[in-house]
């Protein structure tokens, strides 16, 4: 269950036709306030891809973090989402791919302030989660 749907009563795509793209990264503000807030546990945090471009969002997680950038090439991405890349308002128009391209330009610097980067584009769900799992092991000492 994604966050937007407990806290707004809708899906993204949904938030996207009701408060824009402003509306869905104030969410993820909020959101990401309350991860990083006091107290909080241990948490998984799988935020949109446009998520790193804003600075306080990256600011607001700086300390006893582990960033993983799961790259993917583009191609790879859109086939993956198969017919889901309608439901993203950012990737609408005759060439996902090129959308996606666009936007990775943008924001893979960003991305690679990660701790560390995986290459996922051959790798099964299951293969990056054992991944991702081992890193922060080996970073926490567990």
């Amino acid at each position: 269950v994604r966050s937007s749907d407990l806290r707004t009563g809708r899906s993204i795509p949904e938030v996207f036709a009701h408060e824009g793209e402003d509306g869905v990264r104030a969410w993820e503000r909020r959101l990401t306030l309350e991860c990083a807030g006091p107290g909080v546990p241990p948490v998984v945090l799988v935020p949109g891809a446009g998520w790193v471009e804003d600075p306080a969002h990256r600011a607001a997680l700086q300390g006893p973090m582990t960033g993983v950038y799961l790259q993917v090439s583009p191609a790879v991405a859109v086939a993956r989402m198969q017919d889901g890349v309608t439901d993203r308002p950012l990737l609408a128009g005759p060439s996902p791919v090129s959308a996606v391209t666009s936007l990775l330009a943008r924001r893979e610097a960003f991305y690679l302030q990660a701790n560390h980067v995986v290459s996922t584009d051959s790798l099964t769900p299951v293969e990056v989660a054992s991944l991702i799992v081992a890193l922060a092991s080996r970073e926490t000492g567990d």
